[in-house]
């Protein structure tokens, strides 16, 4: 048995992966129906006939080597050419009994390579629909099975000279044969080779986990797969407070996951500082460690276990002190922050009943943003087509431009003639020439500002926490009378009601993983359904197969059946979705959609974040008309229930650049984006409104109103 075999059979005995598919490529025997090369470029020399490519099953050249992770006897070698394109790879054509379904679920093909050099795979699926395809005879009969059904990227780089399982995430759109696997090696512009390299390849499998079957290899191991989540309800590793001289930084686990990578923004700190790291933690008898990536070679090595409590009793000391070095050079390093049980592994404890999985314990990744003591400015500059963004103050130029760091900066879209501008992108980081990840850590982070938050004037202030690192801006200039269309992202979850907008749109979820609310017409369009399920461990899982796909599905936040309105109109909230252009209401215990206009009694803030929606007969801490998601059920997943149940608690999270007053419209019939013209109309003037045309709620700020068509002061 060669060694990544043995660490496989240790590791389904002590993990709850899920069971591998039939698929299972070793080379070793006649296992596959054919290999060569494959190119995606149409114009290749690979496809024309210029070039053959080489491609073959050979003696495995590491045979002998036991440390090198891989003893088979036979691989699968491949000529990675530098006349190929960016996806040119090896071709392996499965026996017709090796042949899997594409579905909408992801499934994960593992691929066992070797490679001179670090960088990025994908993998490259081609087949065909099969007959349980709607449609099929009159679309789909005749396809031919060298259709491309699917790429993916893998999910982390291979190491360079190290045999590595590279694992690729896969799904469609259902019933669809693959027929062949394309393993694209290094999936990074050509351009720049100087000579052919051979890369290896083995052991092909298709498998419902994402968890490596070699360990400690890829970027920052860990012994779960990454998406596993907690299986504990009596301990949990909530969050990682970082304060530096720069502030405060919080950093929430996320869906319950035993690892979680907040990378959504840097935390700034001096290199020679010393801060504090705060695990959030809640249960007894367990160790905290605290690992940084000090010379950033995608793993934690020996002596980057920063500080540590391995003290015996009911608790553990959850605060560190750490002071960096003083000759650390800037850059992003990560900082891994795990609670587990007497065990310095970074990748956690693997001995037995102690698991870092059933000890309960957990993970928390976030990214230092390293900077020198000496550093007071940063450099600004930007990249513009058809028009130019300015210093407001001066109109002076940006490039590279020295700004005070951790300092807000005023810019102005100015377009050329016959231009306009649709908002800017503002990305701050490092290395915006080059990879936008090293070992596996993003080097910069982009956020797109769309025009709407720019003032009348064509300004906008970019905020001081931007100006972290390096600066890049851009400009978004179209020609007058477009506007490019922005897809929708998740901005940060509100934290107090007063922050909810009548014309935004938000996402709204459980906290406890059990899905986002949604409009399933494919289930039933008469109730609020479920998306995005990563948890019902209170709550099976309904029987019916259908609702369970549609529940599992991921929530895709550019689908309006998931975007919802939270509209306040004349002190009562409504909820209105996007998708069904329907409100909500109750019948029994049971919420639907209705054409008519009902409200909720109200919304309830439970100050930690999240928020009970109740409709129905008062509202009170006993009442039992808390809406409560319940996954068992098919069609009705959204019943009444006590505010404190785990199911009752939701995250409101804000939809960016998507702005809408469809349900406001609705209610008032008024659609407050028709200005103050409008707005005066005798038929509508009873006000009151602000000078926009927006309506608003009598009592919530003071100012110039129109009520009755004419200007008031309140």
């Amino acid at each position: 048995m060669n060694l990544y075999k043995k660490i496989l059979t240790l590791a389904v005995a002590v993990l709850p992966l899920a069971a591998f598919a039939e698929v299972n490529v070793t080379f070793e025997t006649d296992d596959y129906a054919a290999v060569g090369v494959y190119d995606w470029w149409e114009a290749s020399p690979f496809r024309t006939g210029v070039l053959k490519g080489n491609c073959k099953v050979v003696d495995n050249p590491f045979f002998a080597d036991e440390t090198a992770g891989n003893t088979t006897a036979k691989v699968l070698g491949f000529q990675r050419s530098r006349h190929g394109s960016n996806m040119f790879g090896a071709r392996i054509d499965l026996k017709e009994d090796q042949r899997f379904v594409l579905t909408p679920a992801v499934q994960y093909v593992h691929v066992m390579m070797y490679k001179p050099v670090e960088s990025r795979s994908m993998i490259i699926g081609l087949g065909r629909h099969n007959e349980k395809t709607a449609g099929y005879e009159e679309t789909w009969k005749n396809q031919s099975p060298e259709a491309v059904q699917f790429t993916a990227l893998a999910n982390s780089k291979a190491p360079a000279g190290q045999w590595a399982d590279v694992v690729f995430p896969v799904k469609g759109a259902g019933n669809i044969d693959i027929y062949s696997l394309v393993v694209v090696v290094d999936c990074e512009s050509p351009h720049e080779m100087a000579e052919d390299f051979i890369a290896y390849i083995d052991d092909v499998t298709v498998s419902g986990s994402s968890a490596p079957r070699v360990a400690l290899v890829g970027d920052y191991p860990v012994c779960v797969e990454k998406t596993q989540q907690f299986t504990r309800t009596d301990r949990a590793f909530t969050q990682v407070t970082l304060k530096s001289t720069a502030g405060q930084y919080v950093k929430k686990q996320t869906k319950k996951n035993v690892l979680t990578e907040a990378f959504d923004t840097f935390i700034p700190v001096q290199s020679g500082e010393t801060f504090t790291v705060k695990a959030g933690y809640t249960g007894s008898g367990m160790h905290s460690f605290v690992y940084i990536d000090l010379n950033n070679n995608g793993k934690f090595d020996e002596n980057e276990l920063v500080a540590s409590d391995t003290k015996s009793g009911s608790g553990c000391r959850t605060t560190h002190s750490i002071t960096l070095p003083a000759d650390l050079p800037g850059g992003i390093y990560r900082l891994r922050t795990k609670i587990d049980y007497q065990s310095t592994d970074p990748a956690g404890n693997t001995s037995g009943d102690n698991h870092i999985l059933q000890n309960g314990g957990g993970m928390i990744d976030v990214l230092l943003n390293v900077y020198s003591p000496e550093r007071t400015t940063v450099s600004v500059t930007n990249f513009q087509r058809n028009g130019d963004v300015v210093l407001a103050e001066d109109g002076g130029k940006i490039d590279n431009y020295a700004h005070p760091q951790f300092t807000e900066l005023k810019v102005k879209a100015v377009p050329e003639n016959g231009f306009d501008y649709a908002g800017i992108r503002v990305t701050h980081g490092y290395n915006f020439s080059g990879d936008s990840l090293v070992h596996s850590n993003p080097q910069y982070i982009t956020y797109t500002v769309p025009r709407k938050r720019f003032a009348e004037d064509n300004t906008y202030t970019i905020p001081a926490s931007y100006f972290d690192a390096d600066v890049l801006i851009e400009g978004l200039m179209v020609e007058e009378g477009t506007e490019p269309t922005v897809d929708p992202t998740l901005g940060e979850n509100i934290s107090d009601l007063a922050g909810l907008d009548n014309g935004k749109a938000y996402a709204i979820h459980s906290i406890n993983g059990e899905g986002y609310l949604c409009y399933n017409e494919d289930i039933n369009g008469d109730y609020v359904g479920l998306t995005g399920i990563t948890d019902y461990h209170w709550n099976k899982l309904t029987s019916d197969p259908a609702a369970a796909e549609v529940y599992l599905a991921d929530y895709d936040v550019t689908n309006p059946n998931g975007q919802w309105q939270i509209v306040l109109f004349e002190d009562s909230y409504y909820l209105y979705n996007l998708g069904a252009h329907k409100f909500v209401t109750r019948s029994g215990r049971d919420y639907y959609f209705a054409d008519d206009t009902p409200a909720l009694d109200g919304i309830r803030n439970n100050g930690d974040g999240s928020f009970s929606f109740h409709a129905g007969g008062g509202m009170s801490d006993s009442s039992q008309s808390w809406a409560c998601i319940v996954t068992n059920e098919a069609v009705t997943a959204l019943r009444n229930w006590t505010w404190n149940d785990h199911g009752s608690l939701f995250y409101i999270t804000e939809i960016e650049d998507l702005t809408t007053y469809e349900g406001y419209t609705k209610l008032s019939g008024v659609n407050p984006l028709e200005g103050v013209g409008a707005v005066i109309a005798p038929q509508i003037a009873q006000g009151p409104y602000n000078l926009q045309g927006i309506r608003e709620n009598a009592t919530k700020q003071r100012g110039i109103r129109i009520v009755g068509g004419k200007k008031v002061l309140r």
